[in-house]
């Protein structure tokens, strides 16, 4: 009994001892962490000593050299997707049941910040535990042994690694072979969870399951420890505050089971797994939902209507666009419009290009200029993925600027005359003459610049699967051309990584156009594999063999499964992460 109280007052006074305290090895990590304690969790300087080891007086000294108090806690973006953070130890994540979870382990527990209320959180535990026909084979705190504790092996600590937008994601392998890994992908009002399991064994593995926590002790208004605000509608677990108006719900896909422990208090909707051979690679993916209405029933058949289950990977139709295109007019250019614009001086209506201009667009002021070239049409998956083919049919250029602050310029393929635009690839097969579409582009930017106020030191190309490649196939195809970009990005496909059904497909012809990037930024994106791979790999080897020295190149996926550019008119941690590298991008002279 004496021993249990002396261990409940150091738990409750948030002092948690063994690979809790993680001990910043240099000025870059004790400042990140600061800003993570005290701005983003409210940490006490006794909280803060008990993560990093650090004496108070240390702690009070470093806050004062950087500058950082709880008074400075940024505020969401309203393009942001919800903020979600390494939860940095040092404070308990459960009010209650504290001996069932000694010494928590930081590296798979992330907060995930709620959207109605910045200085509220969830602690995810992503995974709490694995279990398989070993046994416990892992476990983030000390309670039980596990297979490793019974023979007396430590496991290194780890940390989660932080990925474009405010994604997490962390990867473990343990001394049998056995390797697992965590992604945590946000979005406006949920996150996408993603765990794995590899069998770098001999033998079967059967039997797997893992456990993952959400705990509640952060979220205000959610921190009842009884039944009472809790539910459960078959693989998903819901929680909702005092007013019964807010929601937090979470479910995995396979579930193994829904339920709760409420002296924590927390939720699971614990994942389970296939029987995985020797070599192979199992999968189980999750959501992390926040919902504000009174009819939970609805929002729940809605979750369920998503499809969620289904794609391991988020679909962009789970996620509410908060952006919307303007419709496309005719007339006069104007702040606010995307008007259809013909050269009367080419007597041709059927050519045609699509000019934006900014919400916030005036005379006689500079912009930068985003052009951008569309994916072939017409085009549909069996996901509802589309692309017209159209010039107006393009959206990565407004997503990234949110109709302000650039001038959006759509620009199109011609056929092989030049008196017409077309939906498949450029020019006329089989010849696919680019000649014409090169030409008007040569003439309509510098138009675009002179007319409108466009910054022509500032003119970023992207495109969307065929306007991906037109990215270098067109932008790069001269060394005229070539001169109009200060940076691009592509999305889905890339110049050179493989051959199209059209002339000059081969990689020494696109080498050669690599090269007049002449060391200019480049945004590689790609949505994910169905099965949660990467489409970057093929791209990444790609330019890791031939591009050393011919770009500044940054690569990210999507977030989503979906061949498809209107994923960017979607809060994602892609799209935020896209916008900070166009901020970047403009601000260099």
């Amino acid at each position: 009994m004496v021993y249990q109280a002396v261990l409940l007052f150091f738990l409750m006074a948030g002092s948690v001892l063994g690979q809790g305290v993680r001990r910043p090895g240099n000025d870059g990590e004790l400042r990140y962490w600061l800003e993570n304690m005290v701005r983003h969790h409210d940490f006490s300087p006794a909280e803060v000593s008990a993560a990093t080891g650090l004496d108070e007086g240390s702690v009070a000294a470093a806050l004062k050299r950087f500058g950082i108090s709880g008074a400075t806690r940024p505020d969401r973006r309203e393009d942001a997707p919800l903020r979600v953070l390494p939860y940095p130890g040092g404070r308990h994540p459960r009010i209650g049941f504290l001996e069932g979870a000694v010494e928590p382990q930081r590296e798979t527990k992330a907060s995930v910040f709620t959207p109605w209320d910045p200085a509220s959180y969830v602690v995810i535990d992503v995974p709490e535990a694995i279990w398989s026909n070993l046994g416990l084979t892992y476990l983030a705190h000390t309670h039980i042994d596990t297979i490793w504790t019974k023979r007396g092996i430590s496991l290194l600590p780890l940390e989660w690694q932080h990925e474009p937008g405010g994604r997490l994601s962390l990867e473990r392998k343990l001394p049998n072979g056995i390797g697992f890994g965590t992604r945590l992908e946000p979005f406006g009002n949920s996150i996408a969870m993603e765990v794995w399991l590899h069998n770098g064994t001999g033998e079967m593995l059967t039997s797997l399951r893992a456990q993952v926590c959400v705990m509640l002790k952060g979220a205000r208004g959610f921190t009842r420890q009884d039944k009472a605000n809790k539910r459960f509608h078959g693989d998903y677990a819901l929680c909702h505050d005092g007013t019964g108006k807010r929601w937090i719900i979470t479910a995995w896909k396979p579930c193994h089971r829904a339920w709760q422990n409420a002296p924590v208090p927390c939720l699971h909707s614990d994942p389970g797994f296939a029987d995985c051979a020797p070599g192979k690679t199992v999968r189980a993916h999750g959501r992390l939902w926040f919902f504000e209405g009174e009819d939970i029933e609805a929002e729940l058949a809605r979750l369920e209507a998503s499809g969620w289950k289904n794609h391991p990977v988020a679909d962009m139709n789970e996620v509410a666009p908060d952006l919307e295109i303007p419709p496309l007019v005719s007339g006069k250019a104007g702040p606010g419009k995307r008007v259809r614009v013909s050269d009367p001086a080419d007597q041709t209506p059927e050519v045609y290009h699509v000019l934006y201009l900014p919400k916030d667009w005036q005379p006689g002021k500079s912009y930068p200029v985003i052009v951008e070239y569309a994916g072939n049409g017409p085009f549909r998956n069996r996901f509802g993925d589309v692309s017209s083919g159209l010039v107006e049919g393009s959206r990565l250029g407004y997503g990234l600027s949110g109709g302000r602050g650039f001038i959006w310029l759509c620009l199109p393929y011609l056929n092989g005359k030049g008196d017409a635009n077309v939906t498949q690839w450029w020019g006329d097969a089989p010849r696919h003459d680019p000649g014409p579409t090169i030409a008007y582009c040569k003439k309509i930017v510098p138009r675009v610049c002179r007319e409108y106020g466009g910054d022509p030191n500032q003119v970023i190309l992207c495109g969307f699967s065929r306007g991906a490649i037109a990215c270098n196939f067109i932008g790069l195809y001269d060394k005229e051309i070539a001169g109009l970009w200060s940076a691009f990005m592509p999305f889905s496909h890339y110049d050179g990584v493989r051959r199209w059904r059209y002339p000059g497909s081969d990689r020494k012809s696109a080498l050669t156009r690599l090269e007049r990037l002449v060391g200019r930024p480049q945004l590689i994106i790609n949505e994910r594999g169905r099965d949660g791979s990467s489409y970057l790999e093929p791209t990444r080897d790609y330019l890791d063999e031939h591009g050393a020295g011919h770009g500044q190149f940054t690569f990210m996926d999507s977030g989503f499964r979906n061949h498809d550019d209107s994923w960017i008119l979607r809060p994602s941690a892609a799209r935020f992460a896209a916008r900070e590298w166009l901020r970047v991008v403009i601000s260099k002279p």
